[in-house]
């Protein structure tokens, strides 16, 4: 999990600090990822005229063509997909198998309804589609991840406690 700390926690956190600031803000344009690929003509209208881009004509045939530089980013779907799909709001339903959506129901507890609801979603109907989601995708890979992380951490804790016991060794030493 570490990997995507600042995804799923620090980026999600800041985009609800925005939301927060912006939802007032009529020089601010809420766009989600679900519109964009259910409906990317509207979408791209809306942006436009937003912007009063009047003339603004999107051609989404050449989308495949454009090169996408950087260190984020799907570097799978780039080469999948020639055009904009829906198929992406499905891969939920193929890979969460029950680790997973025990993880999803606590993330979503953790962030929270009135923050899922600033940011343009509904806890319950998130809840509903982790719920579901039925799979055993995946699930050996994240047994043994999970497996690799609390033996990690119980060595740091009792590394950790080797040197407390050392520290109070040397502190009662010091008093005798």
């Amino acid at each position: 999990m570490r990997p995507y700390f600042v995804d799923l926690y620090k980026g999600l956190e800041r985009m609800h600090a925005f939301a927060e600031v912006a939802k007032d803000d009529p020089n601010t344009l809420v766009v989600k990822y679900e519109d964009v690929v259910k409906m990317p003509s509207e979408t791209f209208r809306d942006i436009a005229k937003f912007l009063d881009l009047s003339n603004f004509a999107p051609d989404f045939s050449k989308i495949a063509e454009q090169q996408v530089t950087g260190t984020m980013g799907d570097k799978v779907g780039i080469h999948r997909y020639r055009e904009i799909s829906i198929e992406s709001l499905g891969k939920l339903k193929h890979f969460c198998n029950p680790l997973r959506r025990h993880w999803g129901r606590r993330y979503l507890n953790w962030f929270g309804e009135q923050r899922l609801e600033t940011i343009g979603y509904k806890k319950r109907e998130l809840e509903h589609q982790l719920g579901s989601a039925k799979g055993y995708r995946y699930i050996g890979r994240d047994i043994l991840e999970s497996l690799f992380q609390l033996a990690k951490l119980l060595t740091h804790v009792r590394r950790f406690s080797s040197r407390e016991a050392r520290s109070k060794m040397g502190e009662m030493s010091e008093l005798s």
